[in-house]
C-alpha cells in the first residue's frame, strides 16, 4: 500500500507528498482531483468518479468500506493552490548549470506555456539526463 501521495499545484507542479488519509480528505472535500493515466494520456477524477472507476479494480492498493471500494490515489492535483516551494540551495546550485536561466522564473520544472495551440502535443522525455 502506498505510503504517500504526490501533490501537484493547479499548474501541475509537484509541491508536496501527503499521507493517503490527507489525499482522500482533500479529494472528498473537492479541493483536489486524482490524476491517473497510462503514461501517454492522463485524466482527472473527482471523488465520485474516482469511486466509480475503482469498482472493478482488483489490486491491493484499495480501501474497502461497507458500501464501496476505492483505489488509493498516487497523484492528486489541487484545484486552487498555485504556489510552489521556495528554491533551496541545491536547486540554486543546479540552476547554475542551466542554459540562460531567468533569475526570477527559472525552476527545475518544465516552463512550457500551455495554450489551445498545443492540443495533442506529445512530449518525449529522455531516458537519461547529461
Amino acid at each position: 500500500m502506498p505510503q504517500g501521495v504526490l501533490v501537484l499545484n493547479r499548474f501541475w507542479q509537484a509541491v508536496h507528498i501527503c499521507s493517503v488519509r490527507r489525499a482522500f480528505s482533500l479529494l472528498y472535500m473537492g479541493h483536489a482531483q486524482v490524476v491517473d493515466g497510462d503514461g501517454q494520456d492522463f485524466r482527472t477524477f473527482d471523488f465520485r468518479s474516482w469511486q466509480e472507476a475503482s469498482q472493478g479494480y482488483e489490486g491491493e492498493d484499495a480501501y474497502h468500506t461497507i458500501s464501496f471500494r476505492i483505489r488509493v490515489p498516487r497523484v492528486i492535483v489541487l484545484m486552487l493552490f498555485d504556489r510552489i516551494p521556495k528554491k533551496d540551495a541545491m536547486e540554486e546550485d543546479m540552476l547554475d548549470f542551466a542554459w540562460n536561466p531567468d533569475p526570477v522564473r527559472s525552476r527545475l520544472t518544465c516552463q512550457i506555456k500551455v495554450s489551445a495551440d498545443l492540443d495533442g502535443l506529445r512530449v518525449q522525455m529522455p531516458e537519461k539526463q547529461i
